[in-house]
């Protein structure tokens, strides 16, 4: 029986390069990203939807803007419970792509992280744009070593947690051959995020349509008690 709780949200990265009003394809960025020490820039200009801002309170939608991005997604998976990891896919420039596979090689590093990220999809019984899925808010935790914060806007705020790893080694993928795309040359990225233990669960906001919405929470005391 498949788990209901579980997220999965594919997304249309070329629509989120080039976003077409007209077309209702979901889209989804990174918009901050900082890994252990290395602050990845937010170099990739996209347009965003003119969506519902992520708010437990009545709002409409707002208007396109047009601020970079760290990556475009092409799909999110989360398990749905405090304690399971989030995956990211996208894609993401050749500078990021550098410094990306340095984290790779440098066994050294900080695996924790600071992150934005959101998904917009278009609600067809409200004829509007929304925030399906975003980081609302984040607490981060005392021993997490990270570098400076660099963003153009975040819908959300940043949540905290750590890079998964395997025998010592980041399970992170990045693709050596970029992928040709109607905005450019990319590289293709995969990112899983396990969820810390500070005193504050990281919230994440979440919403199936323009008045149907909710924060999930993600990490805190409950990942230690299920230890």
């Amino acid at each position: 029986m498949a788990d209901s709780t579980k997220l999965s949200y594919e997304c249309d990265p070329q629509h989120g390069l080039n976003f077409n009003q007209d077309q209702k394809k979901r889209c989804g960025f990174i918009t901050n990203l900082t890994c252990g020490d290395e602050t990845i820039d937010p170099d990739i200009k996209v347009t965003h939807p003119p969506a519902v801002a992520p708010t437990l309170d009545k709002a409409e939608a707002g208007e396109q803007a047009q601020r970079p991005v760290v990556s475009v997604l092409s799909k999110v998976e989360w398990g749905g419970q405090a304690t399971n990891s989030i995956t990211l896919t996208g894609i993401v420039s050749a500078g990021s792509q550098q410094k990306l596979l340095g984290l790779l090689h440098d066994t050294q590093k900080s695996t924790a992280i600071r992150i934005c990220f959101v998904i917009y999809e278009y609600d067809n019984l409200a004829n509007c744009w929304c925030t399906a899925f975003c980081t609302y808010e984040g607490h981060k935790p005392d021993s997490a070593k990270l570098g400076p914060e660099k963003t153009s806007g975040d819908v959300g705020k940043p949540i905290y947690g750590t890079m998964k790893t395997k025998d010592g080694d980041l399970t992170m993928t990045v693709t050596q051959d970029p992928i040709e795309t109607e905005g450019g040359a990319f590289y293709e990225f995969t990112l899983e995020l396990l969820p810390t233990e500070p005193a504050d669960a990281q919230k994440l906001f979440m919403a199936t349509s323009k008045s149907y919405k909710l924060i999930k929470l993600w990490g805190g005391k409950v990942v230690k008690a299920a230890k």
